[in-house]
């Protein structure tokens, strides 16, 4: 289940530069709300039918997309945000109680995000649930927040696999299969054949995690439009939860081209 989650940016009380690598910051305010909610998470994890030794695991079935704004530029290794308005999508696999638990955790709430450099403060202003896509067998997709897929030779560092790598949708269709294996406790069992092809250019962006910690790491993602064909649940866990890895971090997010 999808939500565009709309915010105010409060001008006159911060500035109004981010880090470019916002992403961690805003994950870790998103895992923040949803741990208050004590009463509001326990309740929608027994809807759901979790287990609470499970609350860990279940936390990462969402992924969120880049904040948007209309008037918004990169700025050395900051973000402007010339409006006093952005928005973000936020999107949960899981679907009973779902809009209930969001919009009674999210609305109102007050946050800021930024560094010692440079913060901005934020309201959560109106949330709007999103229509779920009826998938078929195929479906067009833009990226809404880069996408990221490791890939690991023995004991060395990871690489990022870039989509145009000729087994990209099989890393990207190995992923869903493991996460519908995860949400179902249950393999994959379609046999549907899987076909990946690439849209458009690729943009390129080397996000930073935990910046300036100890535990400071790079990420490498790939902006771009593609189409996957694939089961229909797996369509939708990608739509629902993000395309390869990191999606609670905020990664993978894509949206459904229209024809």
């Amino acid at each position: 289940m999808r939500f565009k989650i709309n915010l105010q940016i409060a001008g006159s009380i911060s500035g109004t530069f981010l880090p470019l690598s916002y992403q961690y910051p805003l994950s870790a305010w998103i895992y923040g709300v949803i741990a208050k909610g004590d009463a509001a998470y326990s309740a929608w994890l027994h809807d759901n039918g979790f287990l609470p030794t499970e609350t860990h695991k279940q936390f990462k079935l969402f992924t969120f997309s880049n904040l948007k704004s209309d008037r918004a530029k990169p700025v050395g290794d900051r973000l402007s945000l010339l409006s006093d308005r952005a928005s973000l999508y936020l999107s949960f696999l899981p679907e009973k109680s779902t809009e209930e638990f969001v919009k009674g955790i999210f609305m109102e709430k007050k946050f800021s995000l930024g560094d010692k450099k440079s913060q901005v403060h934020f309201r959560v202003q109106s949330i709007e649930t999103l229509p779920s896509p009826i998938f078929g067998d195929e479906a067009i997709f833009q990226t809404l927040s880069p996408v990221t897929v490791s890939v690991w030779e023995g004991n060395k560092q990871a690489l990022y696999a870039s989509p145009d790598a000729g087994n990209y949708g099989e890393l990207l269709t190995n992923n869903l299969k493991e996460k519908y294996r995860g949400f179902y406790q249950k393999p994959f069992e379609g046999g549907e054949p899987f076909e990946f092809t690439l849209l458009s250019p690729i943009r390129s962006k080397l996000i930073t995690i935990k910046a300036n910690t100890a535990s400071e790491t790079r990420v490498r993602g790939f902006l771009f439009k593609f189409r996957l064909k694939a089961a229909k649940e797996l369509l939708k866990i990608m739509y629902e939860t993000g395309a390869g890895e990191k999606g609670s971090l905020g990664f993978g997010m894509v949206g459904v081209v229209t024809r």
